[in-house]
């Protein structure tokens, strides 16, 4: 029985692995066996690494995607505290009116 590494080794060269593979730089890296290699935003995204939370997968800090997702959260999350604060001073507006009103 041939050694697993060797086998492991040889499917890692196999040519259907790495047609699909950025030519750019990439935004992540998968060391799962059966599919090795760098990956794109798209390829990333139809495997869903991210959601699925994949041990395999490593991002590259350095890729510009990152840093527009991380501005794209920043900005979604003061959105939410900005909305959160408007009801709320909606809501005291309304309470001194009432009290007004008495």
């Amino acid at each position: 029985m041939p050694d697993k590494r060797i086998i492991m080794h040889k499917h890692d060269r196999h040519p259907q692995h790495f047609s699909n593979q950025p030519k750019g730089e990439a935004v992540g890296w998968c060391s799962h066996n059966k599919h090795r290699g760098k990956l794109s935003v798209k390829m990333m995204k139809s495997h869903k690494c991210l959601a699925k939370n994949c041990q395999f997968f490593t991002k590259n800090e350095n890729h510009p995607y990152w840093k527009s997702r991380e501005q794209i959260k920043k900005t979604k999350k003061e959105e939410k505290r900005k909305a959160r604060l408007a009801e709320y001073m909606e809501e005291e507006i309304k309470r001194a009116l009432d009290s007004l009103r008495r």
